[in-house]
């Protein structure tokens, strides 16, 4: 559930602040908070296919669906936020820039710090797989630690 993400994102932040410090835990919250916007973006969309909106039936297809588009700009959204938390904890937005430079073949080198950028996509990642792993635990009871299901079949 989103409960599930949503815990996995609060004590990856706290796990991230004790190891790597607070600009990391500051991008593994963000990043966990863009992962669950994704989700409820995604479970939003799913809950709506099939339903008539606006004269035509909700398609998975549908190009135009603003569900879909703001879905696919969640992580533009969360590179922009983290480069937004790096110029702020750099000292302001002159000492960031004085921090970006250009050369070829690696883009704008500065503009994310390593920290920030590993725990923005872990934190990112983190939720969906917190997701996948309580799905896993439903379908194997065995890997969830509950009762064992029926043998199988000879």
């Amino acid at each position: 559930s989103l409960a599930d993400a949503g815990a996995v994102g609060l004590s990856g932040a706290l796990s991230a602040l004790v190891c790597a410090g607070h600009l990391a835990a500051g991008a593994f919250a963000m990043g966990a908070a863009a992962g669950v916007v994704y989700l409820l973006l995604l479970q939003t969309d799913v809950d709506r296919l099939g339903q008539p909106s606006g004269g035509r039936v909700h398609t998975p297809l549908d190009i135009l669906n603003p569900l879909r588009v703001a879905r696919l700009l969640v992580p533009l959204g969360l590179i922009v936020a983290l480069v937004v938390h790096d110029a702020t904890a750099a000292g302001g937005l002159d000492a960031w820039l004085a921090s970006v430079r250009w050369q070829p073949g690696a883009n704008i080198v500065g503009s994310i710090s390593v920290p920030s950028l590993f725990g923005g996509l872990l934190g990112y990642l983190s939720v969906a797989l917190a997701l996948q792993v309580r799905g896993l635990s439903k379908a194997l009871p065995q890997a969830g630690g509950g009762p064992p299901g029926p043998p199988p079949p000879p």
